[in-house]
């Protein structure tokens, strides 16, 4: 399935996979908490979206705080926000910290969700979404302890990031058996490492987790919202099927130095899809679109989630702008 879809996706790149998700909720009447937790509620989302945008595959909630939570993190949460962290886990609690069972916490509502959406959803293959293992260890610590302790107290972080990761095989193998035939693994704090860093705390574990849930019918993307361009040397390393970048980072540069047989995504910023009018993000898509339409890899995309207060005219005219460029460009 896996290379079948990869064919499609570079043969007809008029398909789009933006992070759209959250959009849905003012088209069901919900708020996003209700999303959160609410199965049901994430597959009807899905299958909203599916039916009214040509995406190449449905994309499951984008959540960095499930994992966090799911080791201890207290989180605070809002009717139309994002969760966010509350109180940390302090460095002391790390050696004795327990991996999480998988399906205990809110994860497994994202786990039931897929298999709902499996079930609605027919023409297209379901991608489910992850955090980083970095991104959910800075997510568990303040910002101030992580950065002294990956200096003076390395052996900790590389403890917590061991066991998040072990936990991550697990989650991600319950998705791929709930129907997940995408994974979207969500790593944006590694964009504020150095190279050294980057490879030591993310792309070294990364590869851990690719290599034990890789198989031919998984899809992997790897999304890094930051300005990574210094990066790349090790986040090729992790051999995503994917690779989506934000909006911060010179997609034309990043093309010249992914290799050729992985597919890039990105950048279009997130925010254009809340501006009026809807000409301002008709004129980003081709404009990048003319920019890189030589690059038979090169897949448009939103460079990071889309809010779930943008405007469906400008969703619906970003759509219609890629589908009207690559019409003329035959």
């Amino acid at each position: 399935m896996k290379n079948r879809w990869i064919e499609r996706q570079i043969q007809d790149r008029s398909h789009p996979l933006p992070l759209l998700f959250y959009p849905a909720a003012p088209l069901l009447g919900i708020t996003i908490k209700e999303l959160l937790f609410s199965a049901i509620n994430q597959a009807l989302a899905m299958k909203i979206i599916s039916d009214k945008c040509p995406l190449s595959a449905a994309i499951g909630i984008i959540d960095a705080s499930v994992e966090a939570e799911a080791f201890g993190a207290k989180m605070q949460f809002y009717e139309n926000q994002l969760p966010i962290v509350q109180e940390n886990i302090n460095l002391e609690e790390i050696e004795n910290l327990n991996i999480p069972k998988v399906g205990v916490g809110r994860e497994g509502i994202n786990i039931m969700a897929i298999k709902k959406a499996k079930a609605l959803i027919k023409d297209r293959p379901i991608f489910s979404v992850v955090t980083g293992p970095y991104t959910v260890c800075k997510e568990l610590l303040s910002e101030a302890e992580i950065t002294v302790a990956g200096y003076e107290k390395p052996q900790l972080i590389d403890i917590l990031l061991k066991k998040i990761s072990l936990y991550l095989i697990e989650y991600i193998k319950k998705l791929k058996k709930a129907g997940a035939e995408g994974i979207i693994i969500n790593e944006p704090a590694a964009g504020g490492l150095t190279l050294d860093l980057c490879d030591k705390f993310s792309s070294r574990y990364l590869r851990e987790i690719c290599h034990e849930i890789s198989d031919d019918n998984l899809i992997i993307m790897y999304h890094n919202c930051g300005n990574v361009i210094l990066l790349v040397e090790s986040i090729i390393s992790i051999d995503a099927d994917i690779y989506h970048f934000g909006s911060g980072v010179d997609i034309g540069e990043m093309l010249k130095l992914i290799p050729q047989d992985k597919i890039v995504m990105g950048n279009i910023d997130a925010s254009e899809f809340k501006k009026e009018p809807s000409e301002s993000i008709v004129h980003s898509t081709q404009k990048l679109l003319s920019r890189c339409k030589h690059n038979k890899n090169y897949v448009i995309s939103s460079g990071c989630i889309i809010p779930a207060d943008a405007a469906w005219e400008n969703i619906m005219s970003f759509f219609t702008a890629v589908e009207g460029f690559y019409l003329n460009n035959k």
